[in-house]
């Protein structure tokens, strides 16, 4: 399909996990962890903690966040928001609403569109997608 590059944000022992597996999958030449040089790796994937997130400046075609964005403190999800509408166009989300903050009231003020649906492989999450310029 074309795609060359992802970015994982994710918490350390999930990142070891994904970096496991993924090297083992792709080849450890393929993954580049928070410690290396990101620079130096044109295509693979790049696997950081979320610590590492005002620190990127990329674009990205789409970013897409499950079962974690409503499990975040108030203070991170806007600044996840922030840095998601400010470095992409399109945002996907696969979430539950149990939680205070709900992820369509979280991009309620900063999405130009929003598309909602009933997430068919789980009972009670969303899938939306948020549109941004």
């Amino acid at each position: 399909m074309g795609v060359r590059n992802y970015t994982i944000i994710d918490i350390p022992m999930t990142s070891v996990a994904q970096a496991y597996f993924l090297g083992r999958t792709l080849g450890e030449n393929n993954i580049v962890l928070v410690e290396d040089n990101a620079n130096m790796l044109k295509d693979g994937i790049f696997i950081c903690p979320p610590y590492v997130l005002p620190r990127l400046n990329d674009n990205y075609d789409l970013v897409l966040n499950v079962d974690s964005f409503t499990e975040m403190n108030e203070s991170f999800q806007n600044m996840y928001r922030d840095f998601i509408k400010d470095h992409t166009n399109i945002f996907f989300s696969i979430n539950h609403e149990q939680n205070k903050n709900t992820v369509g009231e979280i991009f309620a003020n900063v999405a130009t569109k929003t598309i909602r649906n009933m997430y068919p492989q789980r009972r009670g999450y969303l899938e939306e997608t948020f549109f941004f310029k």
